[in-house]
């Protein structure tokens, strides 16, 4: 399947009526915001699919957030964090459950979701192929600003998301977008491990917390002063449209001679609009950069309403 379009909506337009719900549950106190919000509204009972994490499974808001889920019947699923490939069997075979009969309406929460299971929600359905038309609303739940870790670990997986390794000649140059984060060396670590020809820098301003967008840039402060002002662009993390309006655009004009490598250290939002491209130009690649499981939990509570990216899209 192919997107057609792509809107932004309200999240107090959305209603509590969907053919499937997926959502995550981890020790995030924001990954049944969404959800709880939605259900409080309906009698009706939900066909709901839960990703919950191997890891970590008694602390924080873990226990809670499984509570939730099970009373509402949510089929639950575990999941290893990293894993694409574990991810995408279990949401293809729930795809592939829905009715052919008529246009379904699905409700994806990344909110408390890794980068894997997201980015396995958009390959599914790229590989759907028996079903009509498709209404996929992908929601995101700010979360209340936290300061990064001080004793952050350093990176140990650098590596093309499975499914999102692109198709170019080994001879074209390489160019790296990188949506910025917070998080010391890692947007640095990337651009020193690929050692692209052309480096593209998108930084999140307006972001949610003026405090995320200095800190940003602080600890990015060497590879900013390295990159010509050309090379940067700034997005409203707000606004997902206008994200990936601008993120498309630029790697539409940068594949016609670069070999495209996208990498998100940002908001989700940032790191969904990537997966979004790469679903349309099937030649850009996706990497992930991290830490594995040795990151330290952070119980991330809701900053915000939710944001809302209604898409479209077309067997």
């Amino acid at each position: 399947m192919k997107i057609t379009t792509i809107n932004q909506i309200p999240f107090g337009q959305l209603d509590s009526e969907y053919d499937l719900m997926i959502c995550a549950s981890g020790y995030e106190s924001r990954a049944i915001y969404v959800a709880e919000a939605l259900l409080s509204r309906s009698a009706n009972k939900v066909n709901g699919l839960v990703l919950a994490f191997d890891e970590h499974k008694e602390i924080l808001a873990r226990p809670q957030n499984d509570k939730f889920f099970e009373k509402f019947r949510f089929e639950s699923k575990i999941c290893i964090g990293a894993s694409t490939e574990n991810a995408e069997v279990i949401i293809s075979e729930k795809l592939h459950q829905l009715k052919r009969s008529k246009p379904s309406k699905i409700l994806v929460d990344i909110s408390s979701m890794t980068r894997a299971w997201y980015g396995a929600v958009v390959k599914c359905l790229t590989q759907l192929t028996e079903l009509g038309n498709l209404e996929v609303h992908f929601t995101y739940t700010p979360a209340e600003y936290n300061p990064p870790s001080e004793n952050y670990p350093p990176n140990r997986v650098v590596c093309p998301v499975r499914g999102f390794s692109g198709n170019t000649f080994p001879d074209v140059p390489t160019a790296l977008v990188i949506g910025l984060g917070y998080d010391p060396d890692r947007a640095l670590g990337l651009k020193e491990y690929l050692d692209p020809q052309l480096t593209f820098l998108f930084i999140p301003d307006p972001s949610t917390d003026a405090r995320y967008l200095e800190k940003v840039k602080n600890v990015n402060s060497f590879l900013l002063g390295i990159t010509s002002s050309e090379q940067k662009a700034a997005y409203p993390v707000l606004d997902m449209v206008s994200t990936f309006k601008l993120l498309e655009s630029t790697c539409n004009g940068l594949k016609r001679n670069w070999r495209v490598v996208l990498c998100s250290f940002g908001p989700k939002t940032f790191g969904l609009c990537c997966f979004l491209v790469a679903s349309i130009h099937r030649d850009l690649s996706i990497w992930r950069v991290g830490a594995d499981h040795h990151e330290k939990p952070i119980n991330h509570k809701p900053g915000g309403d939710p944001l809302v990216l209604r898409t479209s899209w077309r067997g």
